[in-house]
């Protein structure tokens, strides 16, 4: 993980910062932190189900806003992404030059069959998606996001029913419509596939770090090593087939919860 994020520092010329879950007790790190807890996130507003730290990607774009306030955007990147290939300077530097409010792979409305889509609901908004694991927002999108998600944490019917970073983040952004959001690739093109970066294609480190070097850059996700690629390999295989039957069951059920709420 140290070695990633000296090459992201190196590379984009950015402070880097770990977003440290210290639910369990301080953890100490050789580069600065952005502690993510329930009181922290609580204090600001923001509603805590139990697995907020994996639903609520967006809470450490929250929090680090707070702690670095003179920054105009903010990059949050998992620590199983790796880039390969030549010009991972080049794509900073491209990204820089633009002012889009968001930038994230797999942006776009929301297909019916999407897991999430059906909490991103509601009579007023298009459900929007996005993938995560490298994503970009400016300050102003930020605070906008903070002061929906608040508001949201204030409605009963919307924290039992409680979008994902992903739904989250972009249909909010996509119905604001004074903002710019838009795909990484319309920034960097080719720099991932459905092949390359994905939630249910684990890709083996080992194997990675000695396949030679593309001709272009290239995002990879998830990049896993030893025990962690096989244990993610057992969690797909369960979780698949428990999404395919609860979805044909939420599916009904969200449906008419969307015609009584407002996003």
């Amino acid at each position: 993980m140290r070695g990633f994020a000296d090459e992201l520092a190196a590379a984009s010329g950015l402070t880097v910062a770990y977003l440290i879950d210290e639910r369990g007790g301080t953890v100490e790190t050789d580069r600065p932190k952005i502690r993510l807890t329930q009181e922290l996130c609580e204090s600001i507003g923001l509603f805590c189900p139990g697995d907020f730290a994996w639903r609520c990607g967006d809470y450490g774009f929250y929090l680090a806003r707070r702690q670095f306030p003179e920054a105009s955007f903010y990059w949050q990147i998992e620590f199983d992404v790796r880039f390969r290939g030549p010009g991972l300077a080049a794509f900073f530097a491209a990204c820089a030059r633009d002012q889009a409010d968001l930038l994230a792979a797999d942006f776009g409305i929301a297909k019916r069959d999407w897991w999430w889509r059906m909490f991103a609901q509601a009579r007023d908004v298009v459900p929007y998606r996005a993938f995560f694991p490298v994503t970009r927002l400016s300050a102003h999108a930020v605070d906008n996001l903070l002061a929906k998600r608040v508001a949201h944490s204030r409605q009963w019917l919307r924290r039992n029913h409680w979008p994902n970073d992903e739904a989250f983040v972009a249909t909010t952004l996509a119905a604001d419509g004074r903002l710019d959001v838009r795909d990484l690739k319309e920034v960097w093109p080719n720099l991932y596939d459905a092949a390359t970066f994905t939630f249910t294609q684990p890709i083996k480190g080992e194997d990675l770090e000695i396949m030679p070097i593309n001709e272009r850059l290239i995002m990879y996700h998830p990049v896993l090593f030893g025990q962690d690629f096989a244990d993610k390999l057992a969690r797909l295989k369960i979780q698949v087939a428990v999404e395919s039957i609860l979805l044909r069951v939420r599916r009904k059920v969200y449906s008419k919860i969307a015609r009584l709420r407002r996003w």
